[in-house]
Formats: C-alpha cells, structure tokens, sequence
C-alpha cells in the first residue's frame, strides 16, 4: 500500500513537469499502476464529456487510454466498449482516424483468441491508413498483421510485418509505440533461434523503455529477456531478469507481464526439479489468464502445469491439466485461419488498387494528365480489343481441354482437402496420446512400434499427396497400416481383415488415394468403437468386371443405432472426411465420364448387426492417371 501511494505521488510530479494535453493517467499507466490509472482517466472523461466546450482531440485520447489500459489489465470486454465508442467517434468527427480505431478492435479480438475477427479488423485498418495516407496507423496495423502471422507459427511473414512497422516507426520519428514493435521482432528472431539478435531486440526496447520513463514497456522487455534466456539455458540470467521484473510489477495489477513472470519463474523451477513451487508458481499464473480471458497463454501455462503434477506425483491433478489443455488446444484450432488471412491478405490488395484506380479517374476528370490519360487509354482499349480477341480464339480452340484441366484443378484440391482430412489434428493428437500413454505404462516395446507405424502412416499421406492416383498396392497398404493403429488406439476391441485377390494386386491397377478410408473410418468410430469387443471389420478388395468392388463390412451397432446415439450425444468436432468423398466421387465421373459408386446396407436383422458398404471403382490405365 505504501508503494503505492509513493508510485502515485510521483505519478502526480510527473504530471505537473509534462504538457497540458498529457493526463494524471498517463503517468500512472506509464508506472504500471493499472486500476489507479483507470480511475484517473474515467474521471477525466466524465468532465470532458459534461464540459459545454469539450476538447474533441483530448477526449478522442482519453478513449484510446481507457481501451489500452484495460487491455493491459485483462478487462477486455470494457476495453472493447472504449474502442467502439472511440470508432464510431471518428466515424463522425474524425473520418481519417478509422485505420487507428478497427486497429484497436482488432487488437482486443486478438487477445480473446478470435484470431479470425482480428484479422479482418487489421487488414481494413491497413486499408483505411493507407487511404489516409497515415504511416503511423498503417505501423501499428502492419505490427498486429505480423501478430496473427506469429500466432499461425508463420514467423517469416511474422518478421516481414514487423521489420515494416519498425521502418515506420523510425522513419516518422515515432518512438511512444516503438518498444513493442522490438519486442516482437525480438519474439520472432527467438523462435527462428536467432537468439542474438532476439536478445539486441529487447535490450533496445528496455533502453527506450527506460529513457521515456515508461515502466510498463520496460516490464515487457525485461519478461521477454527472462523468457529468451530460459530457452538458451542460461539459468541465472533467466531467474535474474524475471526477478528483477517482479520486484517492479504491482502484483495487486493483473497484467500480462506478471502472468508471463509467474510463468517464467514456474518454469524455471520446474526445470530444477522443484516442483512443489513450480506448480504454486504456475497455478497463479493460470488462474489470472482464465479471469482475464487470455486462453492463447493459457495453453503454455496448462502444458507446463501438467509436466510438473506429472514429475510431483500428482497423477490425478496432472490428468486434469492435460485434458484441459486438449480441450482448450481444439477449441483454439481453426484449420480455415490461415486461408482467411490469405483470403483478407488479397482483398486488401483489391480494394487499394481499386482506390488507387478511382483516385487516379478523379485526377483525370480535374483536368490533369489529360495527354497521358488519352495516351493509356488508347493502349488498354487496344491491349483490351487484342486480348478478348485472342481470349474468345483460345476458348473456341480448346474448350475442352480448358474445362478438363479446370476438373483436374478442382479434383486435386479436393484431393489435398481429403489428405488434410486423413491427417487432422484430432487423429494425430489421439495417436501422440497413446504412445505417450504407453510409455506412461512402461510398455516401451509398443510405444516404439506404435511410434514407427504412425511415422509411416504420415509418410505414406504425404507421398500420396504428390499423385492424383496411385497403384492399389499401395493403398491396400495405407488402409492395413491405418487399421492397425487404430486397433491399438482402441485396445484391440474389434478383429479386422484387408483381403485383396491376387489377380487384382497382380495388374495392381491404379486408384484415387484415401477413397475408401473414409468408410473404414466410419466402420470403425460409428459402429465398432461402440462395442465392448468381439467387433469384426472385413475390407475385400476383388475384380468385378472391368472395375474394382471394394466392401467394408462391420458387425457394429448399424446404422440405425448410430444415428440415434448421434442425436443423443452429438460430437462437438464436424468430420469433413465424408462430404469431401462425395465431391471426389462426383468429380471422378464428370473428368472420366464413368460411375464410382457408393452403396450402404444395413445389416441389423434380429440378434445380428452391422453395417456394410459397397464401393465400385472404375479402373484407371496408367495411362489415364
């Protein structure tokens, strides 16, 4: 308490020597005292707003340090009323500070792990700075742009970002943001295990920190030096710095360096065998990111949780971490995100040139450039006549070959869709599992066969992702070595058998990848893993005709059951393994103009159940492939 009143005190001197336009509450967020400089600045505002001759730019700044304030201090929800409010304040009184206010939004977005709103907030800010012609704005929305990069694990488009904003910073002399910008350019040069240069980034935010007397930054940097020297080993260094942060940060004020120091100092202590204090350490710690809503931290904190009740002992505790972190970990993954950056990366392109395109036409009708205006003109008409002349030849030409290869396109993103499918995060996280649980249960011998299968399963899915087809042994082979591993996910509750003819593996025709993996999947998850045992599940590969049968036949629960116990206990994680086959199967007979067929049937009759599906696949010359 006492330190408070001394920080406050100084804060007020402070605010005495400063200009008039700078606030009591700038000096106080600038110590670090959070809850106190909100106070002073909901005050200030409060009298501005009933003032009969308010001043609009000091009010416009008052609303932006609430909104940052109470982002630093976890309250996100009033962070992001401040920022509306602010947004819709320039919509009417300040049209060229719009870039700054969606920046802002974005940045709350961001902090809730809405990383998918956050990125159409940044990239209309880029677009609305760039407009206005505001570097400033387009620095700090070219920062955050480089933030959802970091958080995709992107970190050389991360670093393309940042190096941008720091350019700008630096150029137009704009210094009150510029430790931030080197504190994420240092994350990135860490990650890229550029540890020099990480460490030259966050000695020099910490220097300009330090001279403007912005202690709040210079926390960042100093946590950011503890974490860069945990990671380099270099323990002594890493407790230094993380303790030296935490005799500075007012542990009364929820912030993301104190989190990110009690995550440090657990860390550390846990890699020197204390566990007992690492898990005090890092409790805390999870416990401030859940009230504050900061789930993209809370994921490290979970992982480092469990590890630690994991080598104390605490069997149940630890458990309780680890399926907390997975739940948290699936409810985070958003396997669209990095094609809607892209997707939001080309449209703020579109929408500049477009501008630029409008702006240079009013440029033309004011009367200047006339000359040059005409000169473009006749050259885009001719260019325009030449090219829809020689577009409309080519299509009458070879239109059969331009929409053949627009299906070829289409099947092989379909195709690629299907592999990430085959290899969803949800697979691979079930299967990391159950090594880990048989090393768990000392069963090293399984664990390293269970390891080599899953190694080649991947490596088969990423050759398969190279060819539009492949030869029938290899996918006989693929569909053993995916049954098998999910045999002993499963505990070996159900018998299985991959017969193929011998005919057939002898002309070893070629077929589309992964086409009957769906089913088998199905076979397995919906009929036979409800089971307690005795489930049998019989593929048939034979020669029917011209064209290849495949069954998948299983003694499960049929289909019937199955869409019953969906609609009691629907799964939270939609399977798009399904709906991509159908397309595949429709896009086969469109490109060959031959019929792959699906067929179901049920089997439950009397005491007897299960489900059978009957594949028909036109076979494939080489030649066609």
């Amino acid at each position: 308490m006492r330190k408070n009143i001394f920080l406050i005190s100084i804060a007020f001197l402070l605010s005495l020597q400063i200009s008039a336009q700078s606030s009591f509450g700038d000096s106080l967020y600038n110590l670090g005292l959070l809850d106190q400089a909100i106070e002073a600045y909901s005050a200030e505002f409060n009298v501005e707003k009933n003032s009969d001759q308010p001043d609009l730019e000091h009010a416009m700044h008052l609303m932006t340090s609430l909104g940052s304030v109470c982002e630093d201090a976890g309250r996100l929800d009033e962070a992001l009323e401040w920022y509306l409010m602010y947004k819709n304040f320039v919509e009417k009184y300040n049209p060229n500070e719009i870039g700054n206010a969606l920046n802002l939004i974005g940045n709350v977005w961001f902090r809730l792990g809405d990383f998918s709103t956050a990125i159409e907030y940044y990239f209309k800010s880029l677009y609305f700075s760039q407009i206005n012609d505001d570097p400033l704005a387009i620095s700090s929305a070219s920062n955050n742009i480089g933030n959802v990069y970091f958080s995709l694990n992107r970190y050389e488009d991360a670093d393309k970002y940042y190096q941008n904003a720091i350019r700008l910073k630096l150029e137009f002399k704009d210094y009150s943001e510029l430790p931030s910008c080197l504190i994420n350019a240092g994350n990135v040069k860490m990650l890229l295990e550029d540890y020099r240069g990480g460490e030259v980034y966050f000695r020099k935010a910490l220097q300009i920190s330090t001279s403007q007397g912005n202690q709040f930054r210079a926390l960042s940097a100093m946590v950011s030096l503890g974490i860069l020297f945990e990671r380099t080993e270099q323990i002594d260094s890493a407790y230094y710095w993380f303790e030296t942060a935490l005799e500075i940060i007012d542990e009364d004020q929820l912030s993301v360096e104190y989190i990110m120091t009690l995550r440090g100092l657990g860390a550390l202590e846990l890699g020197a065998g204390h566990y007992r204090p690492a898990i005090g350490y890092l409790q805390k710690a999870l416990q401030l990111t859940q009230s504050a809503g900061l789930t993209d931290i809370s994921t490290d904190i979970l992982e480092l949780l469990a590890e630690a009740c994991d080598k104390a002992g605490l069997y149940k505790e630890s458990s309780f971490y680890y399926k907390s972190l997975k739940t948290l970990n699936d409810s985070l993954f958003d396997t669209g995100l990095s094609e809607k950056l892209s997707q939001n990366e080309s449209s703020y392109e579109n929408l500049l040139k477009r501008k630029t395109i409008e702006m240079q036409q009013l440029d033309i009708e004011s009367g200047h450039k006339i000359n040059r205006f005409l000169m473009w003109l006749i050259i885009i008409i001719t260019v325009s006549l030449l090219t829809i002349t020689l577009f409309i030849i080519r299509i009458f030409r070879n239109r059969n070959k331009y929409q053949k290869r627009l299906l070829e396109g289409r099947i092989q993103e379909v195709r690629l869709q299907a592999l990430r499918a085959q290899i969803n995060p949800h697979f691979v996280s079930n299967a990391l599992n159950s090594i880990q649980n048989f090393f768990i249960n000392g069963d090293v011998e399984q664990a390293t066969d269970y390891l080599a299968d899953f190694g080649q399963l991947i490596r088969m899915v990423l050759d398969n992702s190279h060819s539009s087809y492949i030869p029938l042994s290899d996918e006989v082979g693929f569909l053993k070595l995916y049954i098998k591993l999910e045999q002993l996910r499963l505990s070996g509750h159900f018998e299985y058998e991959v017969e193929c003819s011998p005919e057939l593996l002898e002309m070893n025709p070629m077929v589309p990848p992964l086409i009957v993996q769906p089913y088998v999947e199905n076979a397995i998850w919906h009929g036979l893993s409800h089971l307690k045992n005795g489930g049998k599940l019989i593929v048939k590969y034979q020669e029917l005709h011209s064209d290849i049968k495949v069954s998948v036949e299983d003694n499960g629960i049929g289909m019937e059951r199955s869409a019953e116990l969906y609609k009691q206990y629907p799964r939270k994680r939609k399977s798009y393994a399904m709906s991509i086959n159908k397309e595949r199967v429709k896009l086969f007979k469109e490109y060959f103009d031959r019929d792959l067929s699906v067929k179901f049937s049920d089997l439950c009759e009397g005491e007897q159940s299960g489900t059978r599906v009957e594949i028909i696949i036109p076979r494939i010359e080489r030649s066609d492939s």
